[in-house]
């Protein structure tokens, strides 16, 4: 079994499920799909894979020009299609400069998400709406927390609420969380960590537990290993 596997029999469910949508054994989709965020997507290997198997399909190239990932693909009876990715794409998307397998091997990361691109616009009826692991991995959940999930947060801790000599402070303890939560880089996640330095003593004890599972939300799109939420 993954190690993204154990203990998440829900997710093992929804990997054997599509992988049966996808004409997957049920090893070979917990071989070949993640389930990132409750959602299932299968390796860029096992993507081409599923592809090839289509009776439709007549052929796939892959190069690199200029830093430029390309992609070429043919389905029968249709003209040829073909799907780019640069390095300046990654620059404007942010991934140039993330750690991990984006500054450690660019040329196969533009690759995959060329053939990602171009696997998905020629075969969606073969893939279902499925995407590529790598490319999900990228993505954040930007969703922002609740009150009451701050709340609960707060009573876990034993926090108290935030008293100021004036009664105010300069910025308050949810506009805070919100720029962590939306934080897309870890330079981003810093700059909001630092206006956590406004807020008073017990606000910045909650800020660093929002801080830490949000630093361990961005490296799990590299290990693609689910983190686990408070």
């Amino acid at each position: 079994m993954p190690k993204n596997f154990s203990g998440k029999s829900g997710d093992v469910l929804i990997a054997v499920q599509m992988g049966m949508e996808l004409g997957l054994k049920p090893l070979q989709s917990l071989q070949n799909i993640a389930v990132i965020n409750g959602r299932p997507c299968l390796w860029g290997d096992a993507l081409l894979a599923v592809v090839k198997a289509h009776p439709d399909f007549e052929y796939i190239q892959e190069t690199e020009e200029n830093e430029t990932a390309i992609c070429r693909i043919k389905r029968k009876n249709e003209p040829e299609h073909i799907a780019t990715f640069s390095q300046n794409d990654a620059i404007r998307a942010g991934l140039a400069s993330k750690e991990g397998p984006w500054r450690q091997y660019p040329k196969r990361m533009r690759q995959l998400r060329a053939r990602s691109f171009a696997l998905r616009d020629v075969f969606p009826d073969a893939l279902r709406g499925i995407q590529m692991a790598e490319e999900v991995n990228d993505y954040i959940d930007v969703t922002p927390p609740t009150s009451s999930a701050i709340e609960s947060v707060k009573t876990k801790l034993g926090l108290t609420e935030k008293i100021t000599e004036n009664g105010t402070t300069p910025i308050t303890l949810e506009q805070v969380t919100e720029k962590i939560k939306f934080a897309n880089r870890e330079s981003e996640l810093k700059s909001a960590a630092e206006l956590a330095s406004l807020l008073t003593e017990n606000d910045k004890i909650l800020i660093r537990e929002i801080y830490k599972q949000k630093m361990m939300e961005l490296k799990s799109r590299i290990t693609g290993e689910p983190h686990e939420s408070m």
